[in-house]
């Protein structure tokens, strides 16, 4: 009799711990530790790219630009009481007329002078790239505002609109998309190379600790991991990386559709790759569940090119061609008439 009560007791104290194991797990999962961890390493490993927070936002948006800073920065973005500044011009809040949010990557800022003598170097003028293209070709009361930088994702321009956008209030947000941005992102890490360069990868593996046993608990639990990474963290001299089992990504979709939920309106275009024969990207578009635009370049499309081997960068020609191909769906977002056209001679 004593030992069945025994064997009860026992079954009661296996049952709730495997409860409370996995009630454990269900919150890690729900929190999403392994996004944090991956995120949090990208964060320790020094400034954000473009400058470290203290020196880009100012104390009034410090708390509320958490979002920004877990990712990072553009180069040369200042955040203050009443706008910001980047490599492209100041932005005001307080604009009277009506602003144009331009988001983008390194297909926006990238621009090259396709008659200039030796290689192109660096991202170019941006005097030369499709906002600023777009902007001269719009009434003068428009504001165009423009966040870019290599690396961003829908994922990192609905950081940006979910934290400017209430300020801003831009009567259209125009995004360019390019293949890699109907992908998945997963989180990035931050790299220095030998040269003094900041660049943010997607990471593969996981913070382990060899005192904790690995296999199988590492690969099935997100809370063993996150158990794993804060003692690698705690005694990094018995710290290991592991291929991470499950790792996280953002959905592209996902991404879209939350930028489509904070516009007022939202234009999408998608840049195919610069080859005259186009890549097959429809079934990625219908995907998205949101509208987006093909942009049709003209022909020969290589010539639109960065340099001769990039196809997915342009040159300034290839900037406004984009700029011209976008104009009329912005003036129709805008409620601007369409130009007249010139008298017959």
């Amino acid at each position: 009799m004593r030992s069945g009560r025994w064997v009860a007791a026992c079954l009661v104290l296996v049952g709730s711990a495997l409860l409370a194991a996995g009630g454990v797990e269900l919150v890690a999962r729900a929190r999403q530790l392994d996004r944090m961890q991956l995120e949090r390493v990208a964060v320790d490993g020094g400034e954000p790219f473009g400058g470290s927070s203290e020196q880009a936002i100012a104390p009034a948006w410090r708390e509320r630009a958490a979002p920004l800073i877990e990712g990072y920065l553009p180069a040369d973005f200042r955040l203050d009481e009443d706008g910001f500044d980047s490599r492209h011009g100041r932005c005001d809040f307080q604009h009277p007329g009506p602003t144009l949010l331009a988001l983008g990557d390194s297909t926006t800022i990238m621009s090259s002078d396709p008659d200039a003598a030796g290689p192109p170097m660096g991202a170019g003028d941006p005097a030369w790239t499709w906002p600023a293209l777009l902007a001269a070709q719009l009434p003068p009361d428009t504001q165009v505002c423009t966040v870019a930088e290599l690396g961003f994702h829908p994922q990192d321009h609905a950081r940006f609109l979910e934290l400017l956008g209430p300020a801003l209030d831009p009567a259209l947000v125009v995004v360019l998309l390019c293949s890699n941005d109907l992908e998945a992102q997963a989180p990035r890490v931050r790299q220095d190379d030998a040269g003094g360069s900041i660049y943010y990868v997607s990471s593969g593996t996981q913070a382990a600790h060899r005192a904790l046993p690995l296999r199988p608990l590492f690969a099935r639990s997100e809370a063993f991991r996150f158990l794993h990474w804060r003692a690698a963290l705690r005694w990094p001299e018995a710290a290991l990386d592991l291929p991470s089992p499950r790792f996280p990504a953002t959905p592209a979709a996902d991404s879209l559709r939350r930028l489509d939920e904070l516009s007022r309106s939202l234009a999408l275009f998608y840049l195919p790759e610069l080859r005259d024969e186009l890549p097959a990207s429809g079934r990625a578009l219908e995907d998205l569940d949101v509208a987006v635009q093909v942009l049709d370049l003209p022909s020969p499309r290589p010539a639109l090119r960065y340099n001769p081997q990039d196809p997915v960068h342009m040159n300034r020609r290839g900037h406004r061609a984009v700029a011209e191909l976008m104009l009329p769906a912005v003036r129709r977002a805008l409620g601007l008439a369409a130009p007249a056209a010139p008298d017959a001679p």
